[in-house]
């Protein structure tokens, strides 16, 4: 008998049963029956993050179209199409055709076209993929579910299986080595003992220890009697506790997460959005609701996603950033290397040894940033060409036919003579960080500004299509689905990958790509008016040590004001994802028994770099331990997967390739191909 245990049942550890059903029905029934254990604290399905408990004002940050658990006919797996879509999903509920709870069918009865449904109707989707998917494992393939959590993942002493793979090191390929595969036993906290062949970690979001300064503020808060909440999810933060009516609350982050926040602690609480005559929004208090001063590094929220033919954020077609495109070009580097080891274009020499290290041939700031940014740049001119012809002098044709990436650092030259106007260009600086080296005659006039800002940017969303500023977030939104998927090829090298994508274009991509709905910044607005909302800009948050009351003490930087003093400060973040920083009770003790081990590797520029994920090897990603041994039965899926792919937080999408369903794909065919008979 061989036996599965996939330590996490939330969206990655579904994929991995989905594949795992999926091949089951293309192979002859194996001599003995197979086993799968699945084991999570949280209903299986939704997991943690997706529990169908949640609030309704938690919404997704997708919409149905961008969600799937089947692999459909993009992804380069066989079989696929194995099951709907969300959006076929909705579909088939709405149409009375496929079983869901009142609550799912009520939540698609009131989400607008297009909108962002809430994110409990997403878990509503997971549950009943899961549940399909138990229900099609042909008879020999058992599956169970513990509700319960994994503590330990111990290697037994005896061996049952020959596998190639066992006592290789990383990167060695499938066919390297002879050895031995060891059982593991997967301890659980209600007293369970599972002995397995295989274990599939797909941990999810972990607890994670803070930074020194939250720390800080965590033991400054537990001395004084005041009330910190660390990052976390937000469903999990205690409001009550954090917010109460009437109470001032520093929050300290401006994206997805506090707006959550926001949500939950004003129409969560009862109170409403109205339309006024003009078609302002306008918010009508509970009584119930808390004062919010936000404030974060930049000062001001992620861009909201537009709106674009009834759909926010639709697919944009790329000239210049193309998957095909740049494996072409990595092969062509490649081949200059291994012919004379001679510098690729505008990069250093690399002697053999060290571009072996590497992993990949492209470095992202020299090979692939000007292509995306060709790539933005025809999104926005293209768009102002369309909507405002008067902002160019001369043809507009021209000027668009000479954005190649090739031209990209002569081209302020070819911007200044086509758009005489600074205020009509792309300006990249102020798009991502618009109050750098702005200062602030008084706080009055800093949130005036940012009223304005705010209203812009809701105008802009609204204009959708017709919004230049708005089209470069839609490029780069498909753009960062290329990146994703060159990280994965291992296309990038890993020093470029380290201090180039993740060093600079994650947080800029995020900080454009990864807003909110428009209407939570309508909402932040309402908000704003009605009181129930301060906008700090960046600001310097301590605990106020020079006064006889403890307090937090908010200091803004770019306006000379009294600091803001309370007694609440919420961290609108989610928990750090660094292995080596994880709190979670299994991968602690995974980590300081060395049976895996976070990535570390020296750098083409002598840097030591320490990854945030865990070191894996292969295209079933196995674990690798202390020793640097790669262990044959034992696989990673999703976050923990970040020291080698990237953009693991965006979840599988339909027609795109997705990575996270091939990577599921390939981790079940390494176990169904290790079966008996």
């Amino acid at each position: 008998m061989t036996t599965v245990v996939v330590i996490g049942a939330g969206p990655r550890g579904t994929t991995v049963l989905e594949r795992l059903v999926a091949h089951a029905h293309t192979m002859p029934p194996p001599s003995a029956p197979v086993q799968v254990h699945l084991v999570d604290p949280f209903p299986p399905g939704p997991g943690r993050v997706w529990r169908t408990d949640q609030s309704a004002e938690l919404l997704m940050n997708t919409v149905l179209e961008e969600q799937t658990v089947f692999p459909d006919e993009s992804v380069a797996v066989r079989p696929r199409q194995t099951g709907p879509t969300m959006a076929q999903w909705a579909r088939g509920v709405l149409a009375g055709e496929i079983p869901a709870t009142d609550e799912a069918r009520a939540d698609l009865r009131v989400l607008p076209s297009p909108g962002f449904p809430p994110r409990r109707l997403y878990g509503h989707y997971l549950a009943w993929a899961f549940e399909r998917i138990v229900k099609d494992a042909p008879a020999w393939m058992t599956v169970t579910v513990h509700r319960a959590e994994a503590l330990e993942v111990l290697d037994a002493p005896d061996t049952r299986a020959e596998h190639p793979l066992a006592g290789t090191t990383p990167g060695a390929g499938p066919d390297s080595a002879a050895g031995q595969v060891q059982d593991q036993l997967v301890r659980l906290d209600d007293g369970t003992d599972l002995l397995a062949d295989h274990v599939v970690l797909c941990l999810g979001h972990l607890p994670a220890r803070p930074a020194q300064n939250r720390q800080d503020l965590a033991a400054y808060a537990g001395r004084g009697g005041l009330a910190y909440q660390p990052p976390a999810l937000p469903a999990e933060v205690d409001l009550d506790r954090m917010a109460p009516p009437g109470t001032e609350v520093i929050v300290r982050g401006f994206g997805l997460n506090f707006f959550d926040l926001m949500a939950l602690a004003t129409t969560g609480r009862g109170g409403r959005f109205t339309r006024a005559a003009d078609g302002e929004l306008v918010y009508r208090p509970s009584g119930r609701e808390p004062v919010f001063w936000v404030t974060s590094r930049r000062g001001v929220p992620y861009r909201a996603k537009p709106v674009i033919d009834g759909r926010p954020v639709p697919q944009a077609t790329l000239r210049w950033t193309t998957v095909g495109r740049f494996r072409d070009l990595a092969a062509r580097l490649r081949r200059d290397q291994e012919a004379g080891w001679g510098a690729p274009a505008g990069g250093p020499a690399a002697p053999p040894a060290e571009a072996k290290e590497l992993g990949g041939t492209l470095g992202f700031n020299r090979d692939v940033w000007p292509h995306v940014l060709a790539d933005a740049r025809l999104a926005y001119y293209g768009t102002l060409a369309r909507v405002r012809p008067q902002a160019f002098e001369g043809d507009p044709e021209s000027f668009l036919n000479g954005i190649v990436p090739e031209r990209h650092a002569s081209f302020p030259e070819l911007e200044a003579r086509f758009v005489p106007d600074p205020a009509d260009r792309l300006d990249f600086d102020a798009l991502i960080s618009p109050l750098k080296d702005r200062r602030f005659g008084s706080p009055e006039e800093l949130e005036a500004w940012m009223r304005g800002f705010l209203e812009r940017d809701i105008a802009a969303a609204r204009a959708g299509a017709d919004s230049p500023l708005k089209m470069v977030q839609v490029s780069l939104t498909a753009a960062r689905l290329v990146v994703k998927e060159l990280v994965a090829d291992g296309l990038i090298e890993e020093t470029s990958f380290a201090d180039e994508l993740r060093g600079w274009f994650e947080d800029f991509v995020a900080g454009l790509c990864d807003g909110p709905p428009v209407e939570r910044i309508e909402q932040a607005l309402a908000l704003h008016r009605a009181g129930l909302l301060r906008f700090a800009g960046p600001a310097a948050v301590t605990g106020d040590v020079g006064t006889a009351t403890p307090a937090f003490a908010l200091r803004r930087l770019l306006a000379d004001a009294e600091p803001v003093r309370t007694t609440h400060l919420i961290e609108a973040a989610s928990p750090a994802n660094r292995v080596m920083l994880a709190e979670d009770r299994l991968l602690r003790s995974m980590l300081d028994a060395g049976r895996v081990r976070a990535r570390e590797s020296q750098l083409a520029n002598g840097r030591l770099y320490r990854a945030s994920g865990l070191e894996v090897a292969g295209p079933a990603h196995r674990t690798v331990n202390a020793a640097g041994e790669v262990h044959p039965g034992r696989y990673v899926l999703g976050l923990q997967l970040s020291a080698v792919q990237w953009g693991l937080a965006i979840a599988a999408q339909p027609g795109t390739n997705a990575p996270s369903l091939r990577d599921a794909d390939a981790i079940a065919r390494a176990v169904l191909g290790l079966l008996p008979g």
